[in-house]
């Protein structure tokens, strides 16, 4: 293959990655409701976008450092001021996800309860 179509697979490849998120976004978004209904969607949320993450670079080098960027999209997506989403984010994963290991189910639920009680704050506080 020659670097001209390498360069038009890779991009070809990244756009129809960040379409899918953004039908994953507007699917995830947790709905207008009681606080319990909305914690519960955006723990549902963190998850299934960490194993997205997980799955597509196969736990690979830094597959985390992508994880905390989608995350960070999915909180502006859903109106989180900015200031708010990388020190959310820093606080509720901690170092918690690694190179090469997909993330243990007890960590990803309890990451994905930080984050959802942290979003919720900050979306009340906007």
């Amino acid at each position: 293959m020659r670097h001209a179509e390498l360069v038009e697979a890779a991009l070809t490849e990244w756009r129809t990655w960040l379409e899918a998120l953004a039908s994953r976004f507007d699917a995830l978004a947790p709905p207008a409701g009681p606080p319990r209904d909305r914690l519960a969607a955006w723990e549902h949320a963190v998850t299934v976008l960490v194993t997205d993450v997980v799955e597509r670079t196969e736990a690979f080098e830094g597959w985390h450092a992508h994880g905390t960027l989608v995350l960070e999209w999915f909180l502006a997506h859903q109106g989180v001021p900015p200031k708010r989403r990388r020190p959310l984010l820093d606080k509720a994963i901690r170092g918690r996800f690694a190179d090469w290991h997909k993330p243990d189910p007890e960590v990803l639920a309890d990451v994905a309860r930080r984050v959802a009680a942290a979003a919720e704050e900050a979306m009340r506080r906007s």
